[in-house]
C-alpha cells in the first residue's frame, strides 16, 4: 500500500479513458513529484504514454530544453523518464502483460536526488539524479493533447502527489520463463536499433566528407568522435554481457554436474537465453524429482535431509534467474539511454 504526504490530483476510472486529460496540479516548490497509476494495457501499440508533465495545454514545452517527466510503455517495458535539461534518462519498472491489471508507482525526489519506481510492488531506483522541472500541469493518457503516444488501454486510477511512502511491503514474485524471454528480446531489439543508429551517423559522416570534397568548409570531426565514443560504450556493454553470460553458464554447469546446454553458435544474447532456459529446465527436472522423493517418503523410506537440500537448490537457481531479470531490466534501461543520446546527436 502506498500513501502520499500531499495529493494534488486523484482520478478514478469513471473520470478517465475519454482521451487525453489536461489537469492543473497544486504548486510543488521543491520540484518533488510522485504518482500512482493503476492500468491495464489492452492494445498492441509499441510506444504509449500514460502520464506526462512536459507541455502546457497548447503543447508548448515548458522550461526547455528537455524538461519534465513522463511514464511510458515501450514494447512491454514500463519506465519513468525525466529530463535533466541536457538529455532524457529513465528508470525501468519492468515488464507488463497485456490485459492484466498493473500498479505503477513513481517518486522523483529532488531533495535526496533519488528516483524510485515500483511495478506491482517490485522496486527499482536510481541515485544522484538530475531533474529539470517543467510544469505542475499533468496530461493523463498521452504525451500531449495532440495527442501523441496515446495510451491504448484502460486507466483504473491516477494519483499525483508528493513524497510517496510504501507502508506495506509486498512479497517479491519469482520471474517467469516468459518474462525472461521478453526481456532478452527487448534488449536484443535495443542493441539492433543502436547499431542502426550508429550506421546512420556513419552515413552522415560520409555525406559531410562528400561535401568537403566539393569545397564546402565543414568538419565531420565531431560526428566521428561521437561515433567512436558510442562504439566504445557498446563494446564495453557487450563485454559486460559476455562476462555475465559466463557466470550463468557456470551456474548451469554447477547444477548439471559439469554439463551445459550452451553451444558455441549464436551471439551473446543467444547464448545467455539458452543458458537461462537451461536453468528453467533444471527447476522442472528437480520438481519432478521432488515428486518421486515424496512418493518414497510416503511408503516409509527414510531420505534424511534430501528434501531440504533439493529445496535449497531450487531456491538458488530461482535466485539466479531473478537476478538475471534485474540485470536484463537494467541493461534495457542503459541501452534506451544510449539510443536516445545517439538520436539526439543527429
Amino acid at each position: 500500500m502506498f500513501t502520499f504526504q500531499q495529493t494534488s490530483l486523484s482520478l478514478i476510472e469513471s473520470e478517465l479513458n475519454d482521451g487525453p486529460l489536461y489537469n492543473v496540479c497544486n504548486n510543488r516548490p521543491n520540484n518533488n513529484v510522485s504518482g500512482k497509476i493503476v492500468f491495464q494495457k489492452t492494445g498492441k501499440t509499441h510506444h504509449v504514454v500514460l502520464a506526462s508533465a512536459r507541455f502546457d495545454r497548447n503543447n508548448r514545452e515548458i522550461n526547455g530544453p528537455l524538461p519534465g517527466w513522463f511514464v511510458q510503455i515501450v514494447g512491454s517495458n514500463i519506465t519513468l523518464a525525466w529530463g535533466t535539461g541536457k538529455k532524457w534518462t529513465s528508470c525501468s519498472g519492468g515488464t507488463i502483460t497485456l490485459n492484466k491489471d498493473h500498479e505503477f508507482v513513481f517518486d522523483i525526489n529532488n531533495n535526496t536526488k533519488v528516483v524510485t519506481v515500483w511495478l506491482d510492488g517490485v522496486q527499482s531506483s536510481q541515485s544522484n539524479i538530475v531533474f529539470k522541472h517543467a510544469t505542475n500541469d499533468v496530461i493523463i493518457g498521452a504525451l500531449n493533447t495532440r495527442p501523441e503516444f496515446q495510451f491504448d488501454g484502460i486507466l483504473k486510477s491516477v494519483v499525483i502527489g508528493e513524497d510517496v511512502q510504501l507502508t506495506e511491503s509486498l512479497p517479491p514474485t519469482d520471474i517467469t520463463h516468459d518474462q525472461i524471454s521478453t526481456l532478452v528480446d527487448q534488449l536484443r531489439q535495443n542493441i539492433q536499433n543502436i547499431q542502426k543508429d550508429m550506421n546512420a551517423l556513419e552515413n552522415i559522416e560520409l555525406l559531410i566528407e562528400g561535401w568537403r570534397t566539393r569545397g564546402v568548409n565543414i568538419s565531420s570531426t565531431t560526428i566521428l568522435e561521437q561515433k567512436q565514443s558510442y562504439e566504445s560504450r557498446l563494446l564495453l556493454f557487450m563485454t559486460t554481457i559476455s562476462t555475465y553470460t559466463d557466470s550463468i553458464k557456470y551456474k548451469e554447469m554447477e547444477v548439471d554436474n559439469g554439463e551445459t546446454s550452451l553451444t558455441q553458435n549464436g551471439d551473446q544474447l543467444d547464448v545467455l537465453s539458452t543458458s537461462l532456459n537451461g536453468l528453467f529446465d533444471d527447476i522442472l527436472l528437480i520438481q519432478d524429482a521432488i515428486k518421486t522423493l515424496r512418493h518414497y517418503s510416503s511408503i516409509g523410506i527414510r531420505l534424511g535431509n534430501v528434501n531440504e537440500a533439493v529445496d535449497k537448490q531450487i531456491t538458488s537457481i530461482q535466485d539466479s534467474l531473478n537476478d538475471a531479470g534485474r540485470q536484463l531490466t537494467h541493461w534495457i534501461q542503459e541501452t534506451d539511454e544510449l539510443k536516445n543520446e545517439i538520436i539526439e546527436s543527429y
